[in-house]
């Protein structure tokens, strides 16, 4: 049984929770065998040789649109950000042995502005990041570390970078079973471990915004895939968005050339550099 209500403080305090195995093992094991069929089929290499992402996970297997619609899942988003949340994308990520560590980072930052967006005593979420473990995660095979409570710290970019060996000092190692889901704020810092082990590790990454929030997957070019869902289901992968308007009240006949103009340059440009 789910406590949404410890979820959610916990999610404010430290910036993250781990909900243990919350998916059926059976049906973990059957979404970790499709991920790694479209591993070899279309896998994206990573931040390392030994590490492979799979993209828009929604127009894949149907066994991933299952897992998408999994109620605890939807239960606790819907906690976090309210009823009104709308899908952003979908991933999975695999690393192979021997894989080391990423820099610890947040997600999409850009996409959530900084702290200065968030209330006073922080218990407002622009958006969610949820780690769906289809593999036990422990401490030799490359499990994620977060640094507790830096949710709540406005540090630059540059800072993160530049202070790795300092910030992995306060890093912990989530250590949970396979079905597990960790929940947590993007703007968490966070890392993948080292895959010390001769396995593979791999986790499927859902993320969920506010309506207001630029998603960062465009469903629009995929929407006929989805038109025996219910509305409900259309309106919260962002099917019925507005699609993006033009102004026209500063098109005149100038507009025309100027692009033009620029591209030509480009070219030139480009041209001129290749032949020195």
């Amino acid at each position: 049984m789910l406590n949404l209500s410890l979820i959610s403080s916990e999610i404010h305090n430290k910036g993250y929770f781990v909900a243990e195995e919350i998916i059926d093992k059976d049906f973990i094991e059957k979404v970790k065998n499709e991920v790694n069929k479209e591993n070899r089929k279309r896998g994206e290499k990573n931040w390392e040789l030994n590490s492979v992402r799979l993209l828009s996970l929604l127009y894949k297997d149907k066994i991933f649109l299952k897992l998408f619609k999994n109620e605890q899942i939807h239960k606790i988003v819907s906690k976090l950000l309210g009823d009104k949340y709308i899908y952003s994308f979908f991933s999975a990520n695999t690393v192979y042995s021997s894989t080391s560590s990423i820099n610890f980072h947040r997600d999409h930052p850009t996409q959530l502005g900084s702290n200065i967006f968030k209330s006073v005593n922080n218990n407002y979420l622009l958006s969610v990041q949820l780690i769906i473990l289809l593999d036990d995660f422990d401490l030799e095979n490359g499990a994620t570390l977060v640094i507790p409570h830096s949710h709540k710290k406005d540090i630059s970019n540059n800072e993160i970078k530049n202070t790795q060996k300092d910030i992995i000092k306060h890093a912990k190692s989530i250590v949970a079973k396979k079905g597990s889901i960790l929940i947590y704020d993007p703007n968490l810092l966070h890392s993948s471990g080292i895959n010390k082990t001769n396995n593979s590790r791999s986790v499927i990454i859902l993320s969920f915004c506010q309506p207001f929030i630029r998603t960062q997957e465009n469903i629009g070019i995929h929407s006929g895939n989805f038109l025996n869902e219910s509305e409900s289901f259309k309106e919260m992968i962002g099917y019925k968005l507005p699609k993006q308007q033009v102004s026209q009240t500063h098109i005149h006949k100038g507009n025309f050339f100027f692009p033009l103009k620029l591209r030509i340059k480009k070219i030139i440009k480009n041209i001129l550099r290749i032949s020195k």
